[in-house]
């Protein structure tokens, strides 16, 4: 991934366990290295940022600011109808801490935008057993995520 931006973030509650995020213009990929694995290979996770939605709706006051404050980490997304911003440095994928809802496409499109946050439910992202195990060194990837060497 020669276009990615590369941040480096401990996980909560200790600085054994490092996440990686790479960004790129059209996906962040999210992996997670303890300093007890075995190896360097770190599995990574993709995940679609919106840049269809981050191009189309570039020029709103809230985006610009976000770009601005992150300098480059973060996802737009449209979701039951509403356009959702989300700063990706703070959790990890799906559990943010920051998400501000922009309002529907329609009220970006006419620049009546009244971006408020929306409520993150931090303890249900939070799988302490489960970060413990990958501390240790083990892989604990799901199934059913899109993996990248």
């Amino acid at each position: 991934m020669p276009d990615a931006q590369l941040f480096f973030y401990a996980t909560p509650f200790n600085t054994v366990l490092w996440r990686v995020l790479a960004i790129t213009p059209t996906h962040s990929y999210e992996g997670f290295y303890s300093l007890l694995d075995q190896g360097h290979h770190i599995p990574l996770t993709a995940t679609q940022r919106g840049q269809e939605y981050l191009q189309r709706w570039a020029s709103v006051p809230a985006v610009q600011a976000m770009q601005r404050f992150t300098q480059g980490p973060i996802r737009m997304e449209l979701r039951d109808g509403r356009v959702l911003l989300t700063d990706l440095r703070m959790g990890h994928e799906p559990h943010y801490s920051f998400v501000f809802d922009l309002g529907t496409p329609a009220q970006l499109d006419a620049g009546q935008t009244q971006p408020h946050k929306v409520s993150a439910v931090l303890s249900s992202g939070l799988d302490l057993a489960g970060m413990v195990d990958r501390m240790l060194g083990r892989d604990l990837r799901a199934p059913a995520a899109t993996a990248h060497p």
